[in-house]
């Protein structure tokens, strides 16, 4: 595995469009408020806003898992 690959870093505005619209759809779904997802997340209700704006996006993966799992989705990723 070639070192200059890893760590996969999300720079592609397009898929972090794609993600970012299908989490707010769900947190919309649920009726939860940015607020309360800020709270289970851990983050500020700044943050939250700044990342659905598509003003910045979280910098680790395991923040978008996390807000799968708050808005009751699973998010996946594929290395083939």
């Amino acid at each position: 595995m070639p070192s200059d690959r890893w760590p996969i870093k999300i720079e592609d505005a397009a898929l972090e469009n794609i993600i970012i619209e299908k989490l707010i759809a769900a947190r919309l779904d649920k009726h939860m408020s940015k607020s309360t997802l800020a709270r289970l997340l851990g983050q500020s209700t700044a943050t939250i806003s700044y990342w659905e704006a598509g003003f910045a996006f979280p910098d680790r993966f395991s923040k978008l898992i996390a807000w799968g799992r708050a808005v009751g989705r699973k998010v996946t990723i594929t290395v083939e």
